[in-house]
């Protein structure tokens, strides 16, 4: 996976895993958000930087298939959270520290994994956001 990650040219690729073990692509855990400066420079620099992230249901947990209305609860929460986000621009950390993590969670036997991938071609960006409407 992190062979096919690095050959892409996007500058960033967010994979979202919603199955048992899907937090198990990467091993390393290393958010890091910017402490100084704008919300505008911090997004900017999110979206300049080459990014490979993962945001997975779980990472050694069985997935809650029930429970999210047709969907996983994970599966759910991300579509309701990717809906109504509460800001127009936003990252795919953001997105999962404040709306997904504690829902799941909350919610099923999953803990949710925000992960970047090693060997992928990631520098310290993340996927950014823009509300359209």
């Amino acid at each position: 996976v992190t062979d096919e990650l690095r050959r892409m040219r996007a500058r960033q690729v967010m994979v979202v895993a919603d199955s048992c073990y899907a937090g198990t692509i990467d091993r390393a855990f290393n958010p890091e958000i910017a402490a100084e400066g704008t919300r505008e420079v911090y997004l900017r620099k999110m979206q300049e930087k080459p990014s490979r992230v993962l945001i997975a249901s779980g990472g050694a947990e069985p997935v809650t298939d029930s429970g999210g209305g047709g969907h996983s609860i994970f599966a759910a929460v991300l579509l309701r959270a990717l809906k109504a986000p509460g800001q127009p621009s936003f990252t795919a950390q953001e997105l999962f520290a404040g709306q997904i993590r504690e829902a799941v969670a909350g919610r099923s036997e999953q803990t949710p994994e925000y992960k970047t991938i090693r060997a992928s071609g990631h520098d310290g960006g993340d996927f950014v956001f823009f509300r359209k409407r």
